[in-house]
């Protein structure tokens, strides 16, 4: 589980495989950590979990002008704003061989 404690964000990123056949589920989860509860749009799920973190995902984490104002009077410089909060999830990941 991963924090963004400026923006009161919890992230959590699950990968799921039965076996060596199944191609996978990545579930990514976003909470505040006020109260735990899900943020709008989360959680997403994926199937074809390898595949999707060999390529990458991008997903926009939806913020508020409250939060984007109290991010940017504390983090950046006069004239800098926050526009967008973006989550990047990838891996690199080995050929199973059977092994």
């Amino acid at each position: 589980m991963g924090k963004l404690p400026t923006l009161g964000f919890a992230v959590r990123v699950a990968a799921t495989r039965i076996d060596g056949n199944d191609p996978g589920e990545l579930t990514v989860g976003v909470t505040r950590t006020s109260d735990g509860r899900p943020i709008a749009g989360f959680p997403r799920r994926f199937s074809n979990a390898l595949a999707q973190l060999r390529e990458s995902l991008v997903m926009e984490i939806p913020v508020t002008k409250e939060q984007r104002a109290a991010f940017s009077k504390k983090k950046l410089k006069t004239g800098q704003q926050l526009t967008a909060v973006l989550l990047l999830i990838g891996a690199e990941i080995e050929p199973d061989y059977g092994q």
